[in-house]
């Protein structure tokens, strides 16, 4: 028996002292859990650990729909939204550099793992730590429980996203301050953060779509013209310039996180994109679920020429 379940079964004088003690020993293990989370996170390249988080969703995705008992369940998307929105607190309170090379597949698969006994303790810790208030009526406890208990699991979902209309009506007023220092207005911003939104909704489809719409393509000129697949995707490409970046967009968007790339999906200019970058913390700040929002600054991570974005709030704070 867990010393969880061993808490919540305690009976007599003692059962106070159970409960602090748990959840005091669960409240240490959840600081170890993050530490090895945060160390894990930081020995990847950012890019690429971030590709490899959205390609687990999108290929999650397909086996649900293939339904093959073969392969093992895939973790519900509520998980990975707590995980970009932690990566996002661990990565804005680095200063950098951040290493570059190949992803460590063994590392990363224990990352999610890691994360998905991170999200379980910390429920288990809320539970407890709500029992064990001294001196609170059952009325406090369960309040306490619901503050806590909601404020890990809103982890990822808990900004409505902000679209086109909401930018433009609070730009509007500083178009002209905006025009001289980015060089674009309030409905080009407002644009461009739709673009953004758009790529989270709905970009793994388009992309999707756009792969099967090519495939479908060079097999209708292979078998029309009774050419190799190799020739017939040759002959394409000298059709049409924009061929080799849309495959190597869609294949980018579906596997390696290319959804996240606002630089290449809001067509919003560099300067802009820059003030919008992470400002690193300076606070050295425990991990722990229930902490992760000290350590979040900014929107977007830097990384050269890219901006990925993790978190898809969007605040008004980051425009006045």
């Amino acid at each position: 028996m867990s010393g969880f379940e061993a808490a919540l079964m305690a009976d007599g004088p003692e059962k106070q002292q159970k409960l602090e003690e748990a959840a005091d020993a669960l409240r240490g293990e959840l600081e170890q859990l993050g530490a090895k989370v945060a160390e894990l996170t930081l020995v990847q390249p950012p890019i690429i650990l971030l590709g490899f988080v959205w390609g687990q969703v999108f290929i999650g995705r397909i086996r649900n729909q293939a339904d093959d008992d073969k392969e093992p369940p895939t973790k519900g998307f509520e998980l990975y939204q707590l995980v970009l929105e932690y990566l996002h607190a661990i990565w804005s309170g680095k200063e950098g550099p951040f290493p570059d090379g190949p992803l460590d597949k063994a590392k990363a698969k224990e990352l999610l793992s890691l994360f998905d006994e991170f999200r379980t303790k910390t429920f288990q810790f809320c539970m407890l730590s709500s029992i064990a208030l001294a001196d609170a009526t059952e009325v406090q406890s369960k309040l306490d429980f619901q503050a806590k208990n909601t404020w890990v699991s809103i982890r990822g979902h808990r900004h409505q996203v902000l679209e086109r209309e909401f930018f433009e009506f609070v730009l509007s007023p500083h178009d002209e301050e905006l025009r001289e220092t980015y060089g674009v207005g309030a409905a080009e911003i407002a644009d461009g953060m739709q673009r953004v939104a758009d790529a989270f909704r709905s970009g793994h489809a388009e992309a999707a779509f756009l792969l099967r719409e090519q495939h479908e393509r060079t097999l209708e000129l292979s078998e029309r013209e009774a050419i190799p697949i190799k020739e017939a995707i040759q002959k394409i490409k000298e059709q049409d310039p924009a061929f080799d970046a849309q495959i190597a967009g869609a294949t980018t968007d579906l596997f390696m996180g290319g959804i996240c790339n606002v630089s290449r999906h809001s067509k919003l200019p560099q300067p802009l994109l820059e003030d919008l970058g992470y400002k690193v913390s300076d606070k050295d700040i425990p991990s722990s679920v229930e902490r992760d929002e000290e350590a979040m600054v900014a929107l977007l991570l830097r990384a050269g020429c890219q901006f990925p974005c993790l978190r898809l709030c969007l605040e008004i704070e980051a425009f006045i």
